[in-house]
């Protein structure tokens, strides 16, 4: 038997999609009344339609996009003091919450502290190939909280190690420019090339191997310098060292000592802010670990 198409009447509805209407149960179109006016038809389907039609649809005031700038500038900077990474989701969910912050800050930017990511750390990891070499793993030390970045920076360039901000120093490897990257927002600042420290010996080491930690001699320099300055560090080895509230403090098996900015014809020095009156063995450097507790900086000496 052939299939009849389907045709819709007026017991039936209209098959559902774009633009389809639903039909009148009445099965006739309204008639004008007496007075001339069309008459109602009183189907409850049409009533309820005439209703959800008349549904108010929710304010616009209430969207979490319609804050003003007063209120999500105070979110972001509360969250901006908790944690880099919330201000950076914030700034992420829509264009208006953008404009209300404060945009982060270009290469320059790169050494401004409210935007370190000092509760992260990248994990360490057997080298990756293919799509995912770029990628890396970032755990809070707080929260314990793991996320993943892609970091192509990385191209070119050996890691040779992290801050106490989180920042990662980066080693060129074909012009021994160090550079020092946020891995949260991506800035990247300049320092000047190590080449005239290294001898031909090392050179090599590097190409091979990489840079190791040699704890012989201090140098420092800032964003926009030529070259590098050594610092007197005495005749004793540092032990350990690292950045703490905006400063660089070492420690040998004497003492630890603060970083003293140069001042006029002054280069910079160490200066001695702590005397270490335990014994400290000169064969085991690793006895001796410069590290940050709950905003304190703490001397640990392993026995």
């Amino acid at each position: 038997m052939a299939r009849q198409p389907w045709r819709p009447s007026a017991e039936t509805d209209s098959p559902r999609g774009r633009g389809a209407t639903r039909a009148c149960t009445t099965g006739a179109e309204p008639q004008p009344d007496q007075s001339g006016h069309l008459a109602r038809p009183t189907s409850p389907s049409w009533a309820a339609k005439r209703a959800r039609a008349r549904r108010p649809r929710p304010h616009s005031g209430r969207s979490w996009a319609a804050l003003t700038y007063g209120p999500v500038g105070l979110i972001a900077k509360r969250a901006l003091a908790n944690d880099a990474v919330d201000y950076v989701r914030l700034r992420a969910v829509c264009r208006e919450w953008r404009r209300g912050t404060e945009d982060i800050p270009g290469a320059q930017g790169c050494l401004d502290r409210r935007f370190h990511p000092r509760r992260w750390i990248m994990l360490r990891e057997p080298p990756r190939h293919g799509r995912g070499a770029r990628r890396r793993r970032f755990l809070n030390v707080s929260t314990g909280q793991c996320i993943q970045m892609e970091l192509p920076e990385l191209d070119g360039r050996r890691l040779l190690g992290a801050t106490a901000e989180g920042l990662l120093a980066l080693l060129d490897v074909s012009t021994y420019v160090i550079r020092l990257l946020n891995p949260l927002t991506r800035q990247l600042v300049e320092l000047p090339s190590i080449e005239p420290l290294l001898s031909e010996e090392t050179r090599t080491t590097i190409s091979r191997y990489g840079l190791g930690y040699a704890p012989t001699m201090l140098v420092v320099a800032k964003p926009g310098d030529d070259h590098w300055t050594q610092v007197d560090i005495g005749e004793r080895r540092l032990y350990s060292a690292m950045s703490f509230s905006g400063r660089f403090y070492c420690a040998n098996g004497r003492a630890v000592m603060a970083l003293e900015a140069p001042t006029g014809s002054q280069p910079p020095r160490l200066a001695v802010v702590a005397k270490i009156t335990g014994r400290v063995s000169v064969i085991m450097t690793d006895t001796v670990h410069l590290v940050e507790s709950d905003g304190n900086l703490l001397l640990l000496h392993r026995w």
